[in-house]
Parts: C-alpha cells; sequence; structure tokens
C-alpha cells in the first residue's frame, strides 16, 4: 500500500508540474510575444535613429532600476518557496525595502539624466523609468503567486495587461509616430501591469499597516538579498551591457539597427523565466533538506530542456532572421542581415548558462553566478574596445556571442563540479559551444 501511495503522490507531482509548466509557458510566450511585437512596432514607424534613442532609454533606465530591485525577486522567490506559508510576509518585507531603495535611485537617476542626456530627451527617459519601476513592482508581487503555485493568477494578469499593452502602445506610435508620446503609453501600460498584480495577489498580502509596521525588518531584508542584488545587477548589465556599451560607441541609426536584432533575441529570454519559475522551488527545496537524489533528478530534467531550447533558438535565429528583417522592418533595417549568425549564438550560449544558473542560485552558490557575469561583462568591453573601432556594427553580435562563452562555461562546470553524476551539465555544455563556434564562423567581417 506504501509503493502505491508512493506511486499515486508521484503521479500526482508530475502533473501538477505539467501544469505549472503549461500555465507559465502561456504567461511567457504572451510576454514574449508582446515584448516582440511592441518593438517592432516601435522600430519599423520611429526608424532606426528615434528607435535607437527609445531603446537605450529603456535599457538604461531599467538598468537603474535593478539597483531599486536589489534581487528581492530572487531571494523572495527562494525563501518564499522554501516556505510558502510566510511567502505573503517575506513579498511584503521586499516591497517596504524595495520602495525605499526606488526612491534613492531615482533621485540619483533623475541627477544623472539631468547632467548627461540631452534636454529633448528628458521626458522619455522619465517615462521609460516609471515604466521600470512599475513593471519591476509587478514583478515582484508575482512571486507570491509563483511560491503559492497559483500560476493561473499569473496567467491573468500578464495575458491582460500584455494585450492592453499591444494594443494602446502599437497604436499610439502607428498613429503619431512620435517617440514620446509612444513612451507615454509605455508607462501607462507598465503602471496598469502592477495594478492588476497587486489586486490579484492582495488576498494573500498582509494589510498596509502590517506591511509598513515591520519596516524594521527592512534592513535584515537588505542583508538577506545583498549576495542576490549583486548577482541581479550582474546578471542583467551581462544581458544588457552589449546595449549600453554600444550605445556610447556606436551612433543612433547603428544603434537602432543593433537593437532592433537584440530586441528580438532578448524577446526568447524569458522562456527561462519559466523553467526557473517551475523547477527553483523543487530545487530549493531539495537543496535544503539535503535531498542529493531530487536535485539530481529535477537538474538533470533542466539541462536537458535548457539544451533543446539553446539549439532552437540558435538554429531558429540563424535561419530565419535574415528573412524575417525585410518582412518586419523594410529595407531601413537592411545593415541587420549581417549581425544574425552572431545573434544566434549568443542566444543558445546564454539559454544554456541560463539553467546553470538557477541551479547554483538553488544551492545559493550566488559566488559562482557573480563570477560568470562579471567575466562576460569585462570580456565584452575589451573585445569591444580593441575591435569596435575597425570593424564597426558588422562585428557587434559576434562580439556579444563570444563574450558569454565564458559565462557558459564557468557556470556550467560549477554545476557539473556539483554532482559529477549529472554527466548532461558537461555534454549540453560542449553540445552547445561547438554549435556557437559554427554559428559564429559564418558571420564574422573582414576587417
Amino acid at each position: 500500500m506504501a509503493a502505491v501511495a508512493s506511486s499515486t503522490l508521484a503521479v500526482a507531482s508530475g502533473d501538477a508540474r505539467h501544469r505549472d509548466k503549461a500555465l507559465m509557458l502561456g504567461a511567457t510566450v504572451t510576454r514574449m510575444a508582446v515584448n516582440l511585437l511592441t518593438f517592432v512596432i516601435l522600430a519599423r514607424y520611429l526608424g532606426p535613429a528615434p528607435f535607437g534613442i527609445v531603446a537605450a532609454a529603456i535599457a538604461y533606465t531599467s538598468f537603474a532600476a535593478l539597483f531599486g530591485d536589489f534581487g528581492f525577486a530572487l531571494s523572495a522567490m527562494r525563501r518564499a518557496g522554501a516556505d510558502p506559508d510566510r511567502a505573503g510576509s517575506l513579498v511584503s518585507e521586499s516591497i517596504v525595502a524595495k520602495a525605499v531603495l526606488t526612491a534613492i535611485v531615482t533621485l540619483v537617476g533623475a541627477l544623472v539624466v539631468w547632467g548627461v542626456v540631452p534636454a529633448d530627451r528628458f521626458a522619455i527617459y522619465g517615462l521609460a523609468h516609471i515604466g521600470a519601476v512599475g513593471g519591476s513592482f509587478a514583478d515582484l508581487l508575482l512571486v507570491l503567486s509563483r511560491a503559492k503555485r497559483r500560476y493561473d493568477v499569473e496567467v491573468r494578469v500578464v495575458v491582460t495587461s500584455s494585450a492592453l499593452t499591444l494594443l494602446l502602445v502599437g497604436s499610439a506610435t502607428a498613429l503619431t509616430r512620435n517617440p514620446t508620446i509612444a513612451m507615454v503609453a509605455y508607462a501607462g501600460c507598465r503602471l496598469i501591469y502592477l495594478s492588476l498584480a497587486l489586486l490579484c495577489l492582495r488576498r494573500w498580502l498582509p494589510g498596509l499597516g502590517e506591511t509598513f509596521a515591520g519596516w524594521h525588518r527592512a534592513g535584515k531584508t537588505l542583508r538577506e538579498s545583498a549576495s542576490y542584488a549583486v548577482d541581479s545587477i550582474l546578471t542583467t548589465a551581462s544581458a544588457q551591457i552589449d546595449i549600453l556599451l554600444f550605445s556610447a560607441l556606436l551612433g543612433a541609426h547603428a544603434l537602432g539597427l543593433y537593437q532592433s536584432g537584440a530586441r528580438l533575441v532578448q524577446a526568447i529570454m524569458p522562456f527561462a523565466v519559466v523553467l526557473s519559475s517551475v523547477y527553483l522551488p523543487p530545487l530549493s527545496a531539495a537543496a535544503a533538506r539535503r535531498d542529493d537524489a531530487a536535485f539530481l533528478r529535477n537538474a538533470t530534467r533542466l539541462n536537458l530542456e535548457f539544451a533543446m531550447l539553446a539549439v532552437i533558438a540558435g538554429l531558429g535565429f540563424a535561419l530565419v532572421g535574415p528573412a524575417a528583417t525585410q518582412f518586419l522592418y523594410g529595407p531601413r533595417f537592411a545593415g541587420l542581415v549581417p549581425l544574425w549568425p552572431g545573434f544566434a549564438a549568443y542566444a543558445a550560449l546564454r539559454l544554456l548558462a541560463a539553467g546553470f544558473g538557477i541551479q547554483l542560485a538553488a544551492r545559493g552558490q550566488i559566488a559562482a553566478r557573480i563570477a560568470a557575469q562579471l567575466s562576460a561583462i569585462v570580456g565584452l568591453c575589451a573585445i569591444a574596445a580593441m575591435g569596435l573601432p575597425a570593424l564597426g556594427l558588422a562585428a557587434t553580435s559576434s562580439f556579444l556571442a563570444a563574450a558569454n562563452v565564458p559565462l557558459l562555461l564557468v557556470l556550467g562546470s560549477t554545476a557539473w563540479w556539483n554532482d559529477r553524476r549529472d554527466k548532461t551539465a558537461l555534454l549540453t555544455t560542449i553540445a552547445i559551444l561547438v554549435m556557437a563556434a559554427f554559428l559564429v564562423s559564418m558571420g564574422t567581417p573582414s576587417p
């Protein structure tokens, strides 16, 4: 009887995991499709130079918002996944601490923009910041639905807000072709996203009085999230350092061309969120109770699923990207076509590395994640400084892919070293490195 009960429980757990994946896949596909279509509309109707300005503003303000995020989403997800009964309190404590940091970041950011950015772009940067902050608070709130295994709540919030974003931002851009008006719609939609998340999750959150009565715990929350903050900032920096760096080295037109491809590649990265949201809680729980067998089972499945995603993404961008450029953007973006092999290699490397990063986060091995992100950031800065003046725009995506090789090597080797019985970590790393090298060789320009 015990064996039958155990088997029934395992089947039920497997069914629940598949349901969770399906729900998170629905939310992620919606996010991905809307982000993709929104940026395509912005690029096509604004043109390369204005789009480059808007995309740079979104990139810089999103990066600045990370200092207010302080790794709360990842930290709260790990703690709430291990203790779902306290999820509401844990998330509310993170919200209070995040509000304080966000106020400081907003003030400092305003001073920087005033001193560096041309006056005619102040409104665009201000609206981009409002959108970044609203979206980051909503993302933190949705940690609560994942900890409660109520992925259906996130689906409702994401689908509704995404439909409004596509409608309002797309209409404003297509009708006016004015970047400032487009950013007004963008900021408004991100605030709607936050409002919907708060409305749907309020029943699991403590009241406002209780939430702010616990402000004295903000210091403890900050200390517990400090390592995750460094990791979160570096993770996003390594994913967006190309845009931050190339914004300073390329003109607005060239940056618009690069961004039109980079944004398409980044649009698929939320697929990593699907698997991390589903696998991080059980991996964290297995690590907390030192159940190596359960951790290994989940890690092996995770490695294989991320490897499949990496192959599909790499081949997809390499084969479809050039043909899609004309269809999506028109003849003004022909300069994007030579960049697709490098973008394809980058997507494959980044997706597989994300799978290893989830395992390290579940074990609390943040130092390895930080080292990996630093290697990617320093590598791209060094490569770009040496090669970009001679090769220009055509080399940007290949440089991006090359800089992410050490990222994958550090994360993959650490994951394999944790449990050398898991041969999938070693084999998938080798396979994706070989594929990435082949793809980059197809697009490397001559001096």
